[in-house]
């Protein structure tokens, strides 16, 4: 099998010439230069585009976008049995499409060479030919609502490695009492990942699929003796809206599950489209209808996909179970990127007069993360349940925290006036923790006159990230926001002026959280040919392809294996018979002094002839023109 190419065609065609694009655009006559690439992402342009393509063609595109996914065609591949055409013509269709700029050849990076079409264009094939594939399905009676998910406990393992760390056996294992501590945190069941072969584990754990997870968004890095947060990628994570946090999070699952089942491509894309209830049994029926296989096997392929990608995707928050007449359907949940929704801001929290703090699971993480500073979760149900204690303001307190500052931010998003005793209770417990001194790590903002500092103060972007205000011109920052403030900052027109960088405010310049840089894949600077589907073509004796003739015993022996060597076809017919056979040779031998061939005929059944049974014969050569 080849191997997994994810790339764009605007990669591809970057690294193309000037030449090579051109001749690739004399086949796109309706547009014009730069702008055929683009057409090729439009699912309406490839609805008349389609026209242009001749069947072989359209069987290859229909079968690398639908069956091969994010599988690159290796040369090994181009000479199988489990391509669409046969070997030659399937050459031919596949160079006439990279002519076409539909399929580009790409060099890995330990040298081989794979065919592959842009993740781009094969989505906007997709949409022009799975649209409206089945329909919804009705009468759906809901079984089971999507858990929170991977967001949630994504977030909530971040705030027990801060909180708690994370240290590691002298093996650089995560030492499983913590490990089992934090699991039970979790809302993650592991037991469905058992049978996804994506994730790294034999019988992995809610804790292992999450901290799985914080590795590959890039949240988490090893350092001796324990793994630590990644403060700037975990930063610009907690600064996403909760759409964007769970987008970002499910490219990095999809990432994962497709480098592993990369055939899957085509699938996923069609499960992001829906919008209603989908009948597992309806859709595995549409797709081996679409790729012409026998709809009997609908019941294994239903179960690959459940055990696959359904059932973990439905432990990471992001689909709902349903029962209809005709079984099992899914959709998409309120948790998942595809389910249109707002950050609750709007909706603001409540705090209780028993110390229980109410928060939407869809609250701004950012603010999630302040909150989980000097609260605890303790459940979570339709909202999130913190609790304000004694132990956990005490926390706060030395996370830099002042009374004062936790009560003004309960009250800032507060749906209802505070409870007195719930302020008169932190205010108290932090006279009893405190002494008469403090000492505390924070970062100074001062600004050049009031005037910008009040404008500041009252930008609701900006004025959050201030901890309190000294006097008319400076601020205190809290170290872990100082990455967002610069950028809120820089947003706004005053990009800061840093003294004595520390590394909280280098966080300032992270980028979005991105995993390490990939190796860029090679593109083939070059326009085919397409005698190149064909090599040897131009050595081959014309005699042996123009017209059907006799040969010698001796030359007829030559003329087969050379058809077998470069996988044409034979057009024959017996002696003294009119009618003509075609035969695709698969090896010539010798059996007690008798040469034989053994090939496959037209309806692709095995046959094996003696040579001297052989008349005229030509090899068949394609239409290269």
């Amino acid at each position: 099998m080849g191997g997994v190419v994810m790339i764009k065609v605007k990669d591809c065609w970057d690294q193309l010439s000037s030449r090579v694009q051109q001749k690739i655009v004399s086949h796109h006559p309706h547009v014009s230069g730069d702008s055929s690439r683009k057409e090729l992402t439009d699912p309406l342009y490839w609805e008349s585009y389609l026209k242009e393509l001749n069947r072989d063609e359209k069987a290859v595109v229909h079968w690398m976008a639908l069956e091969r996914g994010e599988v690159g065609l290796s040369f090994r591949d181009l000479r199988g049995n489990d391509l669409p055409l046969r070997p030659v013509p399937f050459r031919v269709a596949l160079t006439r499409l990279r002519q076409r700029g539909v399929v580009y050849a790409v060099r890995q990076k330990w040298g081989e060479t794979f065919y592959i079409i842009p993740g781009d264009i094969r989505e906007a094939w997709l949409k022009s030919v799975l649209t409206d594939a089945t329909a919804p399905a009705e009468n759906v009676e809901v079984t089971a609502l999507a858990p929170p998910g991977s967001v949630h406990d994504l977030f909530h393992l971040m705030v027990m490695i801060d909180r708690d760390g994370l240290p590691l056996t002298e093996k650089g294992d995560v030492r499983r009492r913590a490990a089992q501590k934090m699991d039970v945190e979790l809302e993650t069941e592991g037991e469905a990942f058992a049978d996804a072969r994506w994730i790294n584990r034999n019988e992995p754990t809610g804790f292992h699929i999450v901290f799985q997870i914080a590795e590959w968004c890039g949240l988490l890095t090893a350092e001796t003796g324990r793994w630590a947060l990644k403060r700037q990628a975990l930063d610009t994570w907690l600064t996403m809206s909760y759409k964007g946090a769970a987008a970002y999070v499910y490219q990095q699952v999809k990432r994962a599950l497709l480098q592993e089942n990369p055939r899957l491509a085509a699938v996923l894309w069609w499960m992001e489209q829906q919008s209603e209830w989908v009948s597992v049994r309806d859709m595995a029926l549409m797709w081996l209808q679409k790729t012409e296989k026998p709809e009997r096997n609908w019941k294994a392929l239903a179960d690959a996909w459940m055990k696959t990608c359904l059932r973990p995707f439905h432990s990471l928050g992001w689909i709902d179970w349903g029962e209809c007449l005709s079984g099992t359907a899914w959709r998409w949940s309120v948790f998942s990127p595809f389910v249109e929704g707002k950050d609750a801001v709007e909706q603001r929290w409540f705090v209780q007069p028993n110390f229980e703090w109410l928060i939407p699971f869809n609250f701004p993480l950012d603010l999630r993360w302040k909150a989980a500073q000097f609260a605890d979760l303790v459940q979570t149900d339709r909202l999130c349940t913190y609790v304000l204690s004694g132990d956990s303001v005490k926390r706060g307190l030395a996370k830099g925290w002042t009374a004062e500052d936790i009560v003004q931010f309960l009250k800032r998003y507060s749906a209802v006036p505070l409870p007195q005793n719930v302020v008169a209770s932190i205010r108290q417990w932090e006279k009893n923790l405190i002494g008469p001194v403090r000492l505390e790590r924070v970062l100074l903002m001062s600004c050049e006159d009031e005037h910008i500092a009040r404008q500041l103060s009252t930008d609701p972007s900006i004025g959050p990230s201030f901890r309190r205000r000294l006097g008319g011109r400076h601020f205190v920052v809290d170290e872990q926001s100082a990455g967002r403030l610069v950028r809120q900052l820089e947003a706004a027109g005053y990009p800061p002026f840093t003294i004595e960088r520390s590394g909280a405010a280098e966080d300032a310049s992270s980028q979005p959280v991105a995993g390490d840089k990939k190796h860029r894949l090679q593109v083939e600077n070059r326009y085919p040919e397409l005698t190149e589907a064909v090599p040897g073509l131009e050595r081959l004796p014309k005699l042996w392809t123009s017209t059907m003739r006799l040969y010698h015993p001796s030359t007829l022996i030559k003329l087969v294996e050379r058809a077998v060597e470069m996988q044409l076809e034979l057009e024959w017919r017996r002696p003294r018979s009119d009618r003509c056979d075609i035969l695709r040779p698969i090896r010539v031998f010798n059996t007690d002094g008798v040469w034989k061939v053994e090939g496959l005929d037209q309806k692709e059944e095995a046959k094996e002839i003696e040579l001297q049974h052989i008349g005229e014969v030509r090899i068949r050569v394609p239409e290269l023109t």
